[in-house]
């Protein structure tokens, strides 16, 4: 009698599991074919356009990092002097293993940036940055769980 009530349940949690891991691909699916659309490139057009103007104003690593990111999500070319500048920061970011985070109040919110552009990138070349820059990540965490 338990085993058949369970059973349902432990579909309907299976299915819900399911459709929570196979969303994020799903989505991105969608976002690959979104971009595309005849309809969604002019507005996409319009917003790469803004970042490459915008580009000069800010001076902010974080920033021009997340900028590099979105202009590399909109399928720019990595060779575009953004994301080519992002990608130098990269390379110079780990030595002999050591992750050198940016400085002041914004390095985790910098170092999960380039984090997902690594990723994105080239997760086979950046795979040792990945974990140099997870172990700061997780060395900045206090105690209570907190963030520093």
């Amino acid at each position: 009698m338990l085993e058949t009530q369970t059973a349902p349940r432990f579909r309907r949690f299976s299915v819900k599991l399911a459709v929570l891991l196979l969303l994020p691909l799903l989505w991105q699916g969608a976002a690959r074919a979104a971009l595309k659309d005849p309809i969604a490139k002019q507005p996409l057009a319009k917003g790469v356009a803004f970042l490459k103007g915008y580009e000069s104003k800010v001076k902010s690593v974080p920033h021009r990092m997340l900028m590099a990111y979105a202009l590399f999500k909109a399928e720019e070319p990595v060779s575009s002097p953004l994301i080519a500048e992002a990608v130098k920061s990269l390379d110079a970011r780990v030595t002999n293993g050591v992750f050198k985070p940016h400085t002041g109040g914004e390095a985790l919110y910098a170092t999960g940036v380039e984090m997902m552009l690594m990723a994105d990138l080239n997760p086979d070349k950046y795979r040792d940055h990945l974990a140099a820059a997870s172990e700061y990540v997780l060395g900045q965490q206090n105690s209570d769980g907190s963030w520093a």
